[in-house]
């Protein structure tokens, strides 16, 4: 009845050091919790105070040992300890728990669907019945629901939250932006993207944390989660992606020619099709590419082998970084030559870093009219 307490338990967490120090107390009522090895025993809510006030009674003596190099876990725990004996207006204890399973303890990583279901529930309702719960506090759960559904691998879901979480970002407090959810939302992102193969999208999503600078709370141990994926990120890219350096004054080509044995056998696939009475499918010549830093432009072209006129497919003058990966898509009629060309010639310093893939594939025709 309580998975809150019960994925706690599981992740090796306590509340105390006995039976009679586990419990957990909502509005007042004492609730029973069951032990295998020991007799069930309701804890009232004058005993549950007394407990409560013998833990923190723990931590503020902990607190005042002398020591400087204190950990980020115990630095977490001593702004817990002072935000509720200061009586601070936002103190919500399960919106900090569960800030304690998903970023400190990671509980959420050995939960079942069901549980995480639970625990989502749970915080959700006492959104809805908390009075005067702003937008610091909504970005937090956002963010702590994000990263529960990327640990089920529910990668939609947990894509649908981050964007919830991101549209409040103008509204935060000073307190709120203080905090990084911003920033972590954007790395819970780049975590789904790359882990769903988008991994331009992947990298330019990483790249906004930056602009964030270091002054917020989460900024150590999210910046030691960034590096680990930026190193894998970067590895992967170099498996998938081709590389180009445009250096300043000139422009970098590459392209891909479509032959008649690419259109015969397309014309193979769709005689099967035809047996089946199944849709038809075209030629597709796909590209994608992301410029590290800066802008760069950017044109795509079709040469036909017949002599005929170039078919102008895309143009792009100085494409910015932060503006994204750029994709595109053609579907020949005949043989040929599709190019890419990365223009550098307007500048006289800088380089530009290109990662691209060119590549040919099928698609059924129903696609390309509706991805058009």
């Amino acid at each position: 009845e309580h998975p809150e307490v019960e994925a706690l338990e599981r992740a090796g967490t306590r509340f105390g050091d006995d039976t009679e120090d586990r419990f957990f107390v909502k509005d007042q009522i004492g609730y029973q919790i069951d032990d295998e090895d020991d007799e069930s025993e309701i804890i009232d809510s004058a005993r549950a105070a007394a407990h409560a006030e013998e833990m923190l009674a723990i931590v503020a003596k902990y607190k005042a040992t002398p020591r400087q190099n204190w950990g980020r876990q115990d630095r977490w725990a001593f702004e817990l300890h002072k935000k509720y004996e200061n009586g601070c207006d936002q103190m919500w204890p399960l919106l900090d728990m569960v800030e304690c399973m998903t970023l400190r303890m990671r509980c959420s990583k050995w939960m079942n669907d069901e549980e995480a279901e639970q625990l989502m529930k749970l915080v959700t309702t006492e959104e809805n019945e908390r009075p005067n719960v702003g937008p610091d506090e909504k970005i937090r759960v956002r963010a702590y629901f994000a990263e529960i559904l990327l640990r089920r691998g529910q990668h939609k879901n947990s894509l649908a939250w981050c964007e919830a979480g991101l549209k409040l970002q103008k509204n935060l407090s000073w307190e709120g932006t203080f905090y990084g959810a911003v920033p972590m939302l954007h790395y819970i992102r780049a975590v789904n993207m790359m882990q769903t193969d988008r991994l331009f999208e992947a990298k330019a999503t990483l790249s906004e944390i930056e602009t964030y600078g270091k002054g917020y709370w989460l900024y150590k141990s999210l910046m030691f989660k960034v590096t680990v994926l930026l190193k894998e990120m970067n590895r992967q890219m170099k498996e998938k992606f081709n590389h180009i350096s445009v250096k300043p004054g000139v422009s970098e080509s590459a392209s891909i020619v479509v032959t008649k044995q690419d259109f015969k056998h397309i014309e193979e696939i769709n005689m099967v099709h035809r047996c089946k009475n199944e849709e038809m499918e075209v030629l597709l010549i796909v590209w994608e590419w992301l410029c590290e830093k800066h802008d760069i432009s950017f044109a795509a072209f079709f040469r036909p082998d017949d002599g005929s006129d170039i078919i102008f497919v895309q143009n792009i003058d100085r494409h910015e970084t932060v503006d994204g990966p750029v994709a595109g898509r053609f579907s020949p009629s005949n043989p040929g030559t599709l190019q890419l060309e990365w223009d550098n010639r307007y500048s006289f310093i800088r380089s530009k870093n290109i990662n691209f893939a060119l590549s040919t594939t099928h698609r059924p025709k129903s696609y390309i009219q509706k991805s058009s």
